[in-house]
C-alpha cells in the first residue's frame, strides 16, 4: 500500500505540471482509499468531456471500487451511455 501511495501522490503531483487525463486520476485516487478525491476526478472527467471514462468505466477492473460508490453511479448516469445500469 506504501508504494501505490507513493505512486498515487506522485501521478497527483505530476497533474499539476502536466496533463493526465481525470479518467486515469480517479482510479488512482480510490486504489489507495482517497474516494473523495477520486469522485472529483470522475466528476471532472465528465465536465472535460474525457472520452476515457466512457470506456474505463464498463470495463476496466481498476474501477470496481468506484462501481461500488453511489456518488460515481450518479455521474456515470448523467453520461446517458447505452445499456448501463446503475
Amino acid at each position: 500500500m506504501d508504494s501505490a501511495r507513493s505512486a498515487y501522490l506522485e501521478l497527483e503531483a505530476r497533474s499539476s505540471r502536466e496533463f493526465i487525463q481525470p479518467a486515469m486520476l480517479a482510479p488512482a485516487a480510490a486504489a489507495v482509499g482517497e474516494m473523495n478525491k477520486a469522485i472529483a476526478f470522475a466528476r471532472r472527467a465528465v465536465d472535460e468531456r474525457d472520452p476515457l471514462l466512457i470506456t474505463l468505466t464498463r470495463t476496466w477492473p481498476e474501477y470496481d471500487w468506484l462501481r461500488d460508490d453511489t456518488r460515481f453511479l450518479e455521474i456515470v448516469d448523467e453520461l446517458r451511455l447505452p445499456g448501463w445500469k446503475q
